[in-house]
């Protein structure tokens, strides 16, 4: 993402979600930043449409889940403990929201408190982060159905 100014060509498809007129309030708010400012807002943006694809995919893991525990387990057994979904579900968006932050608290450090130098891979790092988080989502909808099978769990 290139820097965000007001009349340039373009800036617009850099912020993700936005209709026109907050696009224009963003960017004028952008203007007026130091590119410290811009790295940081720049993932604040994308941090609830980080959280919803996150939220689908666990939703997709626990129904992934549900099914193989009804037709794996005995029963009347349940395949999630329901105590177990609302200690950890919680646990882990606030583990995976450290870790969103972290997206900017290191390229601040990686830049050297100029993310200029970095805005050409930032992009890059949101979405390699994004397709780490939803794998690491994933693997007890694939990973925990396999091991009933194997250990033969009934």
């Amino acid at each position: 993402m290139g820097r965000i100014q007001p009349g340039r060509s373009g800036w617009k498809e850099d912020i993700v979600g936005c209709s026109q007129m907050q696009n224009r309030w963003i960017a004028s708010i952008l203007y007026g930043m130091k590119p410290a400012g811009q790295c940081v807002l720049w993932w604040e943006l994308r941090r609830a449409p980080y959280n919803l694809v996150l939220a689908i995919t666990g939703l997709i893991t626990i129904t992934i889940l549900q099914v193989a525990g009804a037709k794996l387990l005995r029963p009347g057994e349940d395949a999630i403990e329901p105590m177990a979904l609302f200690i950890f579900v919680p646990l882990y968006a606030i583990a995976a929201n450290v870790a969103y932050t972290l997206g900017w608290a290191t390229e601040l450090m990686w830049s050297g408190g100029d993310p200029t130098r970095t805005e050409a891979f930032r992009s890059k790092i949101f979405y390699l982060g994004l397709f780490i988080s939803v794998g690491i989502t994933l693997v007890p909808a694939f990973l925990v159905p396999v091991l009933w099978v194997i250990l033969q769990v009934r």
